[in-house]
């Protein structure tokens, strides 16, 4: 039986234009949206504020739809708004956003949903879930069938205060087709002694770590340029850090990459907001740490930090993460690249960004206008 594989950006625009995804048309404005292996759906022009005790309501049922399920929650405990002329999200509440897009699955295929890079980096907890489908961030057409699903997002700001506008995106679909897309530890093995995917900061492949779970990665404490330097770094509870690997990717162009958000090998919290990587990507791997340990917790230069699955695509996609077509902010990013809202700055120098308490809010429309000192404290 062939493997399963990962859908390029080619069979993704062929997946518009056939109408599989729906709510669209296409034109330049969708084409910018298909990255290398996925595709960024928006928001429409309203939301819900949703009480946190209900909010784990909207995903709980295989058979209701998810208006339905709003319209019995008390009208105490949620609140639609029009965000049309801007909305403000803030820090410890969650809101409910339906995307325009829907999608229609056979059965041998299902969706893998992930934030962006730049929503990670802002520490804003974005979860998807589909009609009729139980479980978050996925979709897959044993619940749904072959009907057309809406989607809809459930965003918590964790540490800023964000505004937001209608045809926002803030995440990106990776649509699969069949069964065991994920390389084994054998595959892993085998394409990193033909092409070593993984360098150390002079360009010479690294000590790589293979598990039969993945490929674990280490923390660096060290800035790229070397001018910076920690044997430790101290992380109290409830800490939102940027932080980025010892490693420094050079992903082939056949495969991509997923950071999982929670890992054994080290610190106990959530190590990506937005933890994937397209193929062809360079560059270091940014850790979006938000520390769930009960006090100060030591982190040590070189410590293991995270795992990564690896998955195949079925062709070398037609726009590769770090060339023209494919509007890729990180490629070739040194230590932790600062989110496109705001004004970049050399982070080759930094160790890391430790998230400050503003009551500034992030207009999620604008690009580099933000300073870095007013959101960061610099490590």
């Amino acid at each position: 039986m062939d493997r399963g594989y990962c859908l390029p950006s080619q069979d993704i625009r062929k997946w518009i234009k056939e109408g599989k995804i729906k709510g669209i048309s296409y034109d330049d404005e969708v084409e910018n949206r298909i990255q290398t292996n996925s595709y960024e759906p928006v928001i429409d022009n309203y939301c819900y504020w949703i009480d946190d005790k209900v909010a784990t309501l909207l995903r709980s049922s295989t058979n209701q739809p998810i208006e339905d399920t709003l319209h019995s929650i008390p009208r105490h405990q949620k609140k639609k708004f029009d965000i049309t002329d801007g909305f403000t999200l803030n820090v410890g509440h969650s809101y409910l956003f339906p995307l325009k897009e829907s999608i229609k699955l056979e059965e041998d295929e299902y969706v893998k949903i992930s934030p962006k890079s730049s929503i990670g980096r802002t520490f804003l907890d974005v979860r998807a879930f589909a009609e009729k489908n139980p479980c978050s961030d996925i979709v897959h057409p044993r619940f749904s069938g072959n009907d057309y699903v809406k989607l809809w997002i459930l965003i918590h700001p964790q540490k800023f205060n964000v505004i937001v506008r209608p045809n926002l995106a803030f995440n990106q679909l990776r649509i699969f087709k069949g069964v065991g897309a994920r390389l084994t530890r054998k595959e892993l093995e085998e394409e990193y002694e033909r092409n070593p995917f993984l360098l150390n900061k002079d360009g010479k492949p690294y000590d790589a770590f293979i598990t039969e779970d993945g490929v674990v990665v280490h923390i660096c404490l060290k800035s790229r340029n070397e001018r910076n330097s920690l044997d430790t770094l101290e992380i109290e509870k409830g800490d939102g850090i940027l932080l980025f690997t010892d490693e420094v990717f050079n992903l082939p162009e056949k495969f991509n990459a997923e950071m999982r958000a929670y890992s054994l090998t080290n610190i106990r919290g959530p190590l990506h907001f937005a933890g994937f990587f397209d193929n062809g990507f360079k560059g270091d791997g940014v850790i979006e740490l938000l520390s769930e340990e009960r006090g100060t917790f030591i982190l040590k230069h070189g410590s293991p930090i995270a795992e990564f699955d690896f998955y195949r695509t079925r062709d070398v996609p037609d726009k590769v993460y770090g060339d023209k077509k494919s509007g890729s902010n990180y490629s070739k990013q040194q230590g932790p690249k600062m989110p496109k809202y705001f004004k970049q700055i050399d982070t080759s120098d930094l160790i890391g960004l430790r998230a400050k308490k503003t009551p500034i809010a992030i207009d999620l429309s604008k690009k580099h206008f933000y300073e870095v000192d007013e959101f960061f404290e610099i490590i």
